[in-house]
């Protein structure tokens, strides 16, 4: 049985898909499963998955109709068989010793999640735009135990699934899923994990090389289905009550919950703007819903 479930979607991704799959089979920790869902790809991706099925045994190969990357991420979560599992995208590149460096810390440790720092660069010329590191006051410690942070922990790491070493167990007890949305459908997951997280210990080399400026890329689209980023906010908050601790983690849920929703609707027109402003009212309790838009929707 492998150690590590990797779970990566992918939709017509074949122009990056050799690459990003190849740094991963060259990891120097070998004992992982490579769980890829395609989902309903109409380039040539189907036969470059095939390809190199039939040539690594730890890499497993299902198809699917297009339902989105968060039914493609659950689905490959009911088919992992790891202690840890982990989440990469079909056009980013993985250093060797990614697995390597964050399962080495998480048995250290014991961490219920491990995470690193990345770099973006961009696709055309190549060159670094911004590097992703946790900030330093968290890395005094050999691990991170969320009671004692409960301030600023979802400042800890950004949204996204990726970049992150997760005991199954934690997902499986808790029955964490991603949300069916067109996108930030991982802000739920991810948020939900590090607050049902008991320790996070953390990686700060640089592992993972985050590919920017892909046209068709759902980061392009940024605006027009902006009113998701509330939907996955009402998502976390829910699960936050339901475990008890939201008094705790006030502050730093509402800190992220505004970050996000600013990301999201720095892109938005007007229109967008005035109809998620009503949904949030809708949604929250009055007080709630003005500590998250004041200065962004005021």
């Amino acid at each position: 049985m492998p150690l590590i479930s990797i779970i990566l979607p992918t939709y017509n991704a074949e122009k990056y898909l050799s690459e990003s799959i190849g740094s991963v089979l060259r990891q120097t920790f070998t004992n992982f499963e490579l769980i890829i869902i395609d989902d309903g790809s109409t380039d040539n991706t189907k036969a470059i998955l095939n390809s190199y099925s039939s040539e690594d045994k730890r890499l497993q190969c299902h198809f699917c109709s297009h339902q989105g990357a968060a039914n493609a991420r659950n689905y490959g979560l009911q088919l992992a068989t790891g202690k840890y599992i982990m989440f990469i995208d079909s056009d980013d590149i993985y250093h060797k010793d990614m697995l390597q460096h964050m399962f080495t810390k998480a048995v250290q440790t014991n961490a219920d999640m491990t995470i690193c720092s990345y770099r973006k660069f961009d696709n055309t010329t190549k060159k670094t735009l911004w590097e992703f590191r946790t900030p330093r006051h968290f890395l005094v410690y050999d691990r991170v135990e969320t009671c004692e942070h409960e301030q600023d922990i979802f400042s800890i790491v950004p949204g996204s699934p990726w970049g992150k070493l997760i005991k199954k167990e934690i997902i499986n007890n808790h029955d964490i899923k991603f949300q069916n949305l067109s996108s930030c459908n991982d802000f739920y997951f991810s948020y939900a994990v590090i607050c049902l997280c008991s320790t996070i210990a953390i990686c700060d080399q640089i592992l993972i090389y985050y590919r920017s400026g892909i046209s068709g890329s759902i980061s392009e689209k940024r605006g027009l289905h902006c009113e998701n980023i509330v939907y996955a906010i009402n998502a976390l908050y829910s699960t936050i009550v339901n475990s008890g601790k939201f008094e705790q983690l006030k502050k730093s849920f509402i800190a992220r919950s505004r970050e996000s929703l600013k990301f999201e609707l720095s892109k938005a027109n007007e229109t967008k703007r005035t109809e998620v402003r009503s949904l949030i009212f809708n949604m929250f309790k009055k007080d709630l819903a003005s500590e998250l838009t004041t200065d962004i929707l005021n």
